[in-house]
């Protein structure tokens, strides 16, 4: 993936939380939502998963500002102002 003009390597559940998020761009999505679709229903992951996925894509990614957290809730990708 391209991120600001450079080349980034994401792992699969990592792309696929971005794209989720992306897709979806100005919903908050749940921790639980969002846990369901990067490692299918019933994983048994922790939502703690999520949290640490987010982590990683900040830090490869670097500053995002459209990735911001909801609170007690989840995540949101934020709409780009045109």
């Amino acid at each position: 993936m391209r991120h600001k003009g450079r080349e980034v390597s994401l792992g699969q559940h990592e792309f696929k939380l971005v794209a989720y998020l992306a897709l979806n761009a100005g919903i908050a999505l749940s921790r639980e939502q969002s846990l369901e679709h990067v490692y299918g229903y019933g994983s048994g992951n922790s939502t703690d998963r999520i949290d640490m996925l987010v982590r990683r894509v900040r830090a490869k990614l670097g500053e995002v500002e459209q990735l911001s957290v909801v609170p007690g809730y989840g995540f949101r990708w934020e709409r780009r102002q045109t």
